[in-house]
C-alpha cells in the first residue's frame, strides 16, 4: 500500500499560517492518483527552506506558530481526507522524499509545495532543516491515548520538538481508565502503547522515549526531580491537574515543571453529534464506534 508524502517549505515564519491552504492545494492531485486508497497514509511536514529567518531568540514563538499551523492543517484534513489519514511530522521525522524524480509540485503562492507517493516509509535522501526551538533535557506527559487521534499526535509532536534527551509518556491504565465513558469500547493498554510508540519513533528515533503504564495522576511528574517540562492540552481539568503537580514538587523541594501547551484540534461536524463539541476527543470516538456497533448488530 503506497503512502503519500507532502512537504510544505516555508521561507519565513510569516508563511507558516498558509499550511492549511497548502494541504488543500494538493488534495485533488493526491486523491485522483490511482496509488491513493482509503487506507493510504499522507505524511505531512512543514519545513523551513532556510533557518536564518527563524531566529533562536524567537524559538518558542516559532514552535508555537508551527503547532498552530499543524492544528489548522489537521482540522482541515478531517474534512478533505478519510479519518486519521494525515500523519503530521516534525521536520526531522524519518520519512521524506527518496528520489527527486518521483516528486510532484503544485503551484502555490506562499512557499514550495511538493508531494510524492512512497512505496515504503523511509528516511529522506536529503534531511530536512529543523526549526530552532527552546529545548529541555527531559519532558513528560500523560494521557489515555485511546484511538490515537490528531490531538494526541500534536501533544507527542510538542514533546518531540522540546526534549533533547528523553520524553516520558504515561499511557493511562488501571484505575485511571476504570470510569471512562464507554469503557467497554476502550482499546487495550497494549494497543494504545503500541500506537503511541510507533508514532513517537516516526518523529524522532534519536530521542529516548519512555512509554509506560500510568497508574496514578501524578506519575513521574511528582517524583522525578530531573524532569523539566510537562506537555499538556488546554482543558481546564488538565491545567488544574498540572497546578497540583507543581505544588507537590515545590512541597518536596523540586523545581516546578514548565508547562508546554498545544492548540486544540477542531472536531469535524460529523463527530460533534457524538459529544465532541468543538474539539476532537476519544470519548466521542468511542461513542460513535459503539453506536455503529449497535447499528450493525441490529441489522444482522
Amino acid at each position: 500500500m503506497a503512502a503519500a508524502y507532502v512537504q510544505f517549505g516555508v521561507s519565513s515564519p510569516g508563511d507558516l499560517h498558509h499550511a492549511e491552504s497548502a494541504l488543500a492545494a494538493c488534495a485533488d492531485p493526491i486523491k485522483k492518483n490511482p496509488k491513493f486508497t482509503a487506507d493510504s497514509k499522507i505524511y505531512f511536514k512543514i519545513v523551513p527552506a532556510d533557518t536564518k529567518d527563524f531566529l533562536p531568540e524567537k524559538a518558542v514563538e516559532n514552535v508555537n506558530s508551527l503547532l498552530d499551523s499543524l492544528a489548522s492543517v489537521l482540522s482541515r484534513a478531517m474534512d478533505v481526507f478519510p479519518e486519521n489519514t494525515v500523519e503530521p511530522c516534525i521536520p526531522s521525522a524519518s520519512v521524506g522524499f527518496q528520489s527527486a524524480a518521483d516528486v510532484h509540485k503544485v503551484d502555490f503562492a506562499h512557499g514550495q509545495l511538493s508531494f510524492a507517493f512512497l512505496d515504503t516509509v523511509a528516511a529522506p535522501a536529503t534531511p530536512c532543516l529543523d526549526f530552532p526551538n527552546k529545548m529541555y533535557s527531559k519532558v513528560c506527559m500523560g494521557g489515555t491515548f485511546d484511538r490515537l487521534h490528531q490531538g494526541h499526535k500534536l501533544l507527542l509532536i510538542r514533546a518531540a520538538l522540546s526534549a533533547t534527551d528523553e520524553a516520558v509518556v504515561g499511557v493511562s491504565a488501571g484505575d485511571l481508565v476504570a470510569n471512562k465513558k464507554w469503557k467497554e469500547m476502550l482499546e487495550s493498554f497494549e494497543v494504545r502503547q503500541k500506537n503511541v510508540t510507533d508514532f513517537c519513533i516516526l518523529q524522532r528515533k534519536d530521542l529516548k522515549w519512555r512509554i509506560f503504564p500510568l497508574m496514578d495522576p501524578g506519575g513521574p511528574a511528582v517524583s522525578e526531580a530531573d524532569l523539566e517540562a510537562i506537555v499538556v492540552s488546554p482543558e481546564v481539568a488538565v491545567v488544574e491537574g498540572v497546578k497540583k503537580i507543581n505544588q507537590t514538587r515545590l512541597d518536596a523541594g523540586m523545581k516546578p515543571l514548565d508547562v508546554l501547551g498545544i492548540p486544540l484540534i477542531k472536531s469535524p461536524p460529523s463527530l460533534r453529534v457524538f459529544g465532541s463539541d468543538d474539539k476532537i476527543s476519544s470519548t466521542a470516538l468511542r461513542n460513535r464506534d459503539k453506536q455503529r456497533q449497535e447499528q450493525a448488530q441490529h441489522h444482522t
